[in-house]
Formats: structure tokens, sequence, C-alpha cells
């Protein structure tokens, strides 16, 4: 299945597929076209990639985190959750730690103000 054709300007962006060279350039081309829509965003990417349960736990764990802090200079954040590698059939998608953090980082991104950030989420 190819990436999705999310649209660049959403606050929100899950971008996921088979093909690992598809879905690393159109999140690419996603993230670049926020910072050029967005150039006075504070930028950070946060990786995803994990091979067990606990390195996904930690990675959400920073994801949230990112979420959760103010940007430096106020104007907003463009956050990219780069490579997830634990969002697919696997068992580490159903532990109990993955569900909980990815449970935590959608309430976070409810809670916080529409156009605050920006969230790219990659996954293969």
């Amino acid at each position: 299945m190819p990436p999705s054709k999310a649209s660049a300007s959403s606050d929100f962006v899950l971008i996921c597929g088979q093909d690992d060279h598809a879905t690393r350039q159109r999140s690419k081309q996603v993230y670049e076209r926020w910072i050029s829509d967005c150039p006075d965003h504070e930028q950070e990417i946060v990786d995803g990639s994990a091979a067990t349960v606990s390195e996904a736990s930690q990675a959400l764990s920073r994801c949230l985190e990112a979420l959760q802090t103010l940007s430096f200079f106020g104007a907003g954040k463009l956050i990219w959750f780069r490579h997830c590698t634990f969002l697919g059939e696997e068992k580490m998608a159903a532990s109990k730690a993955v569900t909980e953090g990815l449970a935590a980082v959608v309430q976070e991104v409810q809670q916080v103000g529409e156009g605050s950030f920006r969230l790219l989420i990659s996954a293969v």
C-alpha cells in the first residue's frame, strides 16, 4: 500500500506503509513543507525506531515529552515522530506499554490548543 496522500497543511499527519523508501520520502516532503510554511516554529525530531517493547515505550515517552514541552520562542512546534517501527501487526504494537503510551500521546494531542504544534508520525 502506498503512503498516504495527507495534506501537508494538517496539524496531525500519519504516514505509514509497507514501502519503507516511499514512506520516508513522503514524510520528508511533509516535514520540509511544514518548515517552509512555519519558519518561526521550533523543529523537533523524535526517533521512533524500536526493537523491543521497552524501546517503543521510551520512544513514546520522548514523543509525549516533545508535545508537552513549550516552544522556546513561543511560536509553536513542528514535531516529527520519525520511523516508528512498533506500530505494525507484531506483538509489540499490542503490548500494554505501547497501547498505554499511544493513548497518552493521543490524549495530549487532543488537549493541546490548535495551531500550537504540528505532529507528523511516520511508520513502517
